[in-house]
């Protein structure tokens, strides 16, 4: 964390710099579709190399080769080499446009992504699946135009609903607050990269779930004041970098079709902010800048950093402790070994360091060492691991009596590397520099490095272990707790030398806690003094209400009803009205209170003062009972808290030969009131718990009860790391590990001075090792830098931007979209979208649940649908007079094939609002969503009458649905709901294949053309309904929008087009004499809209009447269809098509 004082402002830069765990993401995905792209081209080339020899090899005695089939597999291997190296050549485009700064880095990222396969499968588990980082330009592009809207929505709340509300708080304490400023500012958070895997469920149960990793960046410049009695408090120029983790899991078969959600930071984020004000001239005079970072930092990671995770139970099913605190991928263990030449820094030159751990929220710290440069710790830990992005921080710091000063540290050490390595040095830096050493006589020694050891423990209760166990402690309650005590209570778990605290515990959620018990025990002290119950029960100042109470029999309300009961004003709503706007200055806005009537759209005279006063003793009085009620309610969460705490909370501690298990009861002060010891074996088959509560532990003399279960399960220490964690591609390749030579300097060194360059020559340079390495090590990084030249120091044949996008387009690596797009931004163009980017995670998540869609939806169709169609055609039936009309579905299977969506697009339109807005609306673009199912539906249809019965099947199968849809999101508003409307439409006709079963099939089979004219009508159905200039309109705020405008828009103009001529057509007629032609004839297509030509009689038909249509153009995405047929005279006859023209191209 940076800067939360005073000093130096930042200008605000707009979109905040991405973090380091996020740019490791963009790296991960440029990594893997390098390594998939070099595979496929190897595995071609194999490929190929083997179907020539196969050919070439005489055949085998007896054998007869098939000359067809051996040609056949020669030129599929040729299509396959072909197809790898037109990737390959995508790639080098690509990288080159990059390198000349001709595409950004999300643009880069979006276009690298577009070369992996869809759904790509994880190199090192095909069982496990994954997507790529993408960048989500498209949600950054929406909310930099909702932006404006949210900022003006939220100041006019700040003013008008908060600022009242404060005023109220603090008018008891005679002390003013004011909100004098409040600007959001005008930078929108950003996010990005995202992606998806899947992993285990619950307990590593294989229930599936799904991890999707967020990356969040915000450096706002916003600018919060508030003065108060005190003086005036600010903050301006909030950052914040981090990647957030979101888990969904488990699955289920039932709305909503996952279990629960959890969201935790797998590392902390960086948070930064500057103190305006009184606050941040006392930090700069007392140096207390560092103690808010650090309390920050805590708050956050105790909240929110693993392996604390806020949950969302979703199913009964699902145990809410084991979603607060699920299981650990498994156990890092690491050996802090000892370090090199520290510097002194202690006066008389020495140190006395020791060292401190993080991962996540868990620190550790080691014994210092005293009075040494060199020290020895040989020290380890355990640290639970859950996510493979988990970074190691590590602090070398010199013990002191006041505070102890870093010597040096290392920063975002990916866990998984330490694990893969299992021995490593890094070197320690300071201010971001390398930690030079010292040797005896004070000179500089090559920089200081910290030796570790690490060993990946894996949960495999499967395989047992020698000696360690992971023993999870799953609490959910203590009960029967006497009063008297301390609260809030904890419970303490230790086994061995491993122990862990819950976090404090609250009242039950759910139980019964409201005020109406409090007065039951109120009334149980008849006979008392108000004021003694007042005090009894921690409610002083509300002794009339008390007094009241127990003057009241039992279910008596406090407030008695008066005769005004049942007026449309006695509502909360209209109270909370009146405590912030009770007075007739305030009756312009919108103070329905006030008023003789109520009605939305008629202003009404203000009442009478009589009637006023009667409103505000009514007010008065509610507001009164609503603190009674508030206050009541808390303290009977705090008296519930204080007898029977609730935790649902489960402890895994990592231990050896576990024989017993300590829980005790901890008070407010941590001191222990209570324990027991539990006698806990290995025992249990699978998952079940190896010991089940309750457990009786004694507290003060009464016998108290802890309801849970005690699992164990074994530990292996492992050979190789979990499949799904993917380090072949992994994230970072972190400096600490790679080769002094290959820093960018030293292959400067070489291009530049080949012969008198002696630095990349020398043994170690960088360690003050100068002769010259073995001829062997120096081919090795020659090697190495004429792999690396060009791509860090340039060939001299560098292109310009725009050639080099040229060069992506002709490779097919991008679209004339994609270089509209990255050539407007060259120019410097305004209102340049983003390119349009893939949404893999999408996919990945449908993929995952698709099981629990379709078993969902399949037994709501049997369940509901079913039965109400059902009962429609008995009805049916009974009215057209027939004996019985039954109809079933005897097959409903949804396939295994999910939909995919292939990328996402979001444009702004650039125009000023009214009220100060930059933008009027935005347009979200789905490109070529594809819906390529195998689902088989049938339809069974019995027609019973008075003369017999017969039974019909229809049915459809392997449907495959493509089209683009456009959703247009327009005005913005500067109050909710802000946006005005959607406008939802298909710029062009979808795509339909599908095969019939049944009664229909039989009819395809009898005509050809059925299936054509079938899917043609669902087309055409579905293109008047969605497809332009027919849209979709749904009012958002129905009073300040004009639907008919968006329903029936303008068009952007007209395009003419004429139908020339055509040459060389396929004959689909032949005469008596034998001769053969076409009586050709063009259809046109542009959305709804259609156009046929006159036929002409020729296989190079020439049209020159009726050969031209207007064309009305609504969306520059529409796209022009021409097909030429052959015209069937015969009655009942269709045309056959010759040959079609589908544009691939916009017609703009």
């Amino acid at each position: 964390m940076g800067n939360c004082g005073c000093g130096e402002k930042k200008p605000p830069t707009g979109k905040a710099q991405i973090s380091a765990d996020q740019q490791a993401k963009i790296n991960e995905t440029t990594n893997v579709v390098k390594e998939s792209v070099k595979e496929d081209v190897k595995q071609a080339v194999a490929e190929a190399v083997k179907a020539e020899e196969e050919a070439e090899a005489p055949p085998e005695d007896g054998e007869k080769k098939d000359p067809k089939a051996v040609e056949e597999k020669k030129k599929e291997a040729k299509r396959k080499l072909k197809k790898a190296k037109k990737r390959l050549s995508k790639l080098e485009v690509l990288e080159r446009a990059r390198e000349v700064e001709a595409m950004t880095l999300d643009d880069y990222n979006a276009a690298i992504c577009r070369l992996h396969s869809v759904t790509g499968e994880d190199p090192t588990n095909p069982g496990k699946k994954m997507s790529l980082p993408e960048g989500l330009e498209w949600m950054n592009t929406m909310l930099e135009v909702l932006w404006p809207s949210i900022r003006k929505y939220t100041e006019t709340t700040m003013f008008e609903v908060v600022q009242p509300a404060i005023l109220r708080a603090v008018k008891a304490y005679n002390v003013t607050c004011n909100i004098t400023a409040f600007d959001l500012g005008g930078n929108s958070p950003g996010f990005g990269p995202i992606s998806a895997r899947r992993v285990e469920g619950l307990d590593g149960k294989p229930d599936g779930g799904i991890e999707i990793s967020l990356g969040i960046t915000y450096r706002s410049d916003m600018s919060i004041t508030i003065e108060t009695s005190l003086g005036t408090i600010g903050v301006q120029n909030i950052n914040f970098l981090g990647t957030l983790f979101i888990w969904l899991r488990p699955f289920v078969d039932e709305m909503p079709l996952c279990g629960g959600l959890e969201m935790a930071f797998v590392n902390p984020p960086t948070i930064e902010l500057d103190w305006t004000g009184f606050v941040g001239d006392t930090m700069d005079l007392t140096g207390l800048q560092a103690k808010v970072r650090d309390i920050i930092d805590s708050s956050v990671s105790s909240y929110c950093v693993v392996p604390n995770f806020i949950t969302v139970p979703m199913h009964p099913s699902v145990d809410p402790a084991k979603l607060k605190c699920p299981q650990p991928e498994g156990i890092m263990r690491l050996t802090v070994v000892g370090a090199t030449d520290l510097p002194s820094t202690d006066f008389g030159g020495g140190c006395d360091p020791f060292v401190e751990v993080k991962v996540g929220a868990q620190t550790w710290k080691t014994k210092a060492v005293q009075n040494t440069r060199c020290p020895v710790w040989n020290e380890t830990h355990d640290f639970m691991i859950y996510n493979k992005d988990q970074w190691v921080v590590i602090n070398v710091l010199d013990s002191d009596i006041n505070a102890s000063d870093l010597i040096g540290c290392v920063k975002h050490l990916p866990a998984n590397r330490i694990v893969k390595r299992g021995i490593a040095e890094v070197p320690l830096t300071k201010d971001g520099l390398p930690l030079m050493g010292e040797d005896e006589d004070g000179d500089d020694t090559p920089p200081c490095t910290i030796q570790l050891k690490a060993q990946w423990i894996q949960i495999n209760d499967s395989s047992p272990a020698d000696n360690d166990r992971l023993v999870s402690v799953h609490l959910t309650e203590v009960k029967n707790i006497p009063l008297g005590l301390e609260a809030p209570f904890k419970v303490k778990a230790t086994v061995g030398t491993s122990d862990q605290t819950t976090k404090v515990g609250i009242a039950k959620p759910g139980s019964w806690t409201d005020s109406e018990e409090l007065l039951r025990l109120i009334r149980t002290q008849k006979g008392m003094p108000a004021s003694e119950v007042a005090s009894m029960f921690s409610l002083d100042g509300h002794e009339d209400i008390i007094e009241r109470a127990l003057a009241q029999q039992e279910g008596e309300w406090l407030m008695q009803a008066d005769s005004s009961e049942g007026c449309w004003w006695m509502k909360n709503s209209y109270m909370l009205n009146w405590q912030a706007f009770g007075n007739e200055q305030h009756a312009e806005k919108d103070d329905r209170v006030l008023w003789c009537g109520c009605a939305e759209d008629k202003r009404w005279p203000l009442c009478p003062k009589d009637e006023l006063n009667k409103r505000k003793a009514y007010f008065t009085a509610a507001a009164d009972l609503a603190d009674w009620h508030y206050k009541a309610t808390t303290v009977m969460k705090a008296r519930k808290a204080a007898t029977e705490p609730y935790f649902e909370y489960v402890m895994h501690l990592h231990t050896t030969n576990v024989e017993e298990v300590k829980l005790e009861l901890l008070d407010k002060n941590n001191e222990s009131v209570g324990s027991t010891t539990l006698v806990v074996k290995d025992n249990a088959v699978g998952d079940a718990p190896d010991l089940e509560g309750p457990f009786e532990i004694e507290v003060k003399g009464t016998k108290c009860v802890i309801n849970g279960d005690i699992t164990v399960k074994s530990l292996v220490v492992a050979s190789e790391l979990p499949a799904n964690w993917n380090l072949k591609a992994d994230a970072i390749d972190n400096k600490e590990f790679i080769a002094w030579w290959k820093d960018e300097v030293y292959l400067e060194d070489w291009h530049y001075n080949k012969e008198e360059g002696k630095k990349w020559t020398a043994v170690d340079w960088r360690a003050g090792k100068k002769e010259r390495a073995p001829e062997e090590e120096l081919k090795k990084r020659v090697n190495y830098y004429m792999e690396g030249a060009d791509a860090v120091i340039g060939s001299g044949l560098t292109p310009t931007k725009e050639g080099a996008l040229m060069a992506c387009l002709k490779a097919g690596a991008i679209t004339w979209g994609d270089y509209d797009v990255l050539v407007g931004k060259l120019h410097g163009e305004p209102n340049i979208p983003p390119m349009a980017e893939t949404i893999e995670w999408v996919n990945l998540l449908i993929l995952a649940m698709w099981p629990n869609i379709k078993a969902y939806t399949e037994h709501v169709v049997r369940t509901k649908v079913e039965p109400q169609i059902a009962k429609a055609a008995k009805d049916a039936g009974s009215s057209l007079q027939m004996v019985s009309l039954d109809v079933s579905l005897p097959k409903v299977d949804l396939g295994t094939k999910p939909p995919h969506f292939n990328t996402i697009q979001v444009e702004r339109i650039a125009k000023k609002n009214g009220w100060g807005g930059d933008y009027e609306g935005m347009v979200l673009t789905l490109h070529n969503a594809s819906f390529v199912s195998n689902i088989n539906i049938e339809v069974e249809v019995k027609v019973t009458t008075a003369v017999g019965s017969k039974v019909m099947k229809l049915g459809v199968k392997n449907v495959v649905f493509r089209g683009t849809v456009k959703t247009t999101m327009k005005p913005m508003l500067p109050t909710l709901p802000m946006i005005g409307a959607l406008q939802i439409t298909m710029p062009n006709p979808p795509d339909l294949v599908m095969d019939f079963t049944g009664l229909t099939d039989a009819l395809v089979d009898k005509i050809p053309s059925m299936n054509r004219v079938v899917t043609g009508t669902v087309v055409d159905s579905i293109s008047g309904f969605c497809c332009v200039p027919n849209f979709i309109v749904v009012p958002m705020a129905p009073k300040l929008i004009k639907p008919v405008e968006l329903s029936h828009p303008r068009p952007m103009g007209v395009l003419r087009v004429t139908v020339e001529s055509a040459l060389h057509l396929v004959a689909g007629d032949t005469s008596i004499t034998g001769a053969k032609s076409s009586d050709s004839f063009v259809k046109m297509r542009l959305g709804t809209q259609t156009f046929s030509t006159s036929t002409v009689t020729s296989l190079d038909p020439v049209w020159t009447v009726n050969n031209a249509r207007d064309f009305v153009v609504h969306d520059m995405d529409q796209n022009l269809d021409l097909e030429v047929f052959d015209a069937d005279g015969v009655l009942g006859g269709s045309d056959d098509s010759l040959g079609a023209v589908h544009s691939k191209e916009t017609v703009v």
